[in-house]
């Protein structure tokens, strides 16, 4: 924000993944600033909030998922941006999240044998390839009994 001339008008869009307690944290970080400068009560500030519902109500569901397993495969693309942020809320609450986007990603050392596992993925991510990474897990729990 240092770069904001809080002195003239500010339109603000969100990210439409960013996460709806951060987006208006900044909000109000801006509102401080401009009247601090402007030494004003009234400021010229737009605020236009694009967030995505979609994900940024997923945040409670997912930080409870992430703590309820040992483990967390979360499959996306590379590329999505709601898969990034997604993925972080559950690394934040689990360290032993892991982001893959294809089935030969996941690597059998991550797992343990009594390990609870959680698979979630990003609001694109197909059902098909979801349940191709629970099928790979179940191999690698197989494979441990023979």
């Amino acid at each position: 924000m240092s770069k904001i001339d809080f002195s003239k008008p500010v339109n603000i869009f969100s990210q439409t993944t960013k996460s709806r307690s951060s987006y208006h944290l900044i909000i109000e970080k801006i509102k401080e600033r401009m009247k601090e400068k402007t030494g004003a009560d009234e400021i010229n500030f737009i605020v236009n909030d694009s967030t995505c519902r979609a994900v940024s109500n997923r945040d409670i569901f997912l930080k409870d998922f992430a703590k309820k397993h040992d483990i967390i495969i979360f499959v996306s693309g590379k590329k999505s941006s709601n898969g990034k942020v997604l993925y972080e809320v559950c690394k934040k609450e689990n360290d032993r999240s892991y982001f893959v986007s294809e089935v030969n990603e996941i690597n059998k050392e991550w797992f343990n044998f009594s390990d609870s596992v959680g698979i979630c993925g990003a609001t694109s991510t197909p059902a098909w390839l979801m349940e191709k990474v629970r099928n790979k897990i179940e191999e690698f729990d197989s494979l441990r009994n023979v």
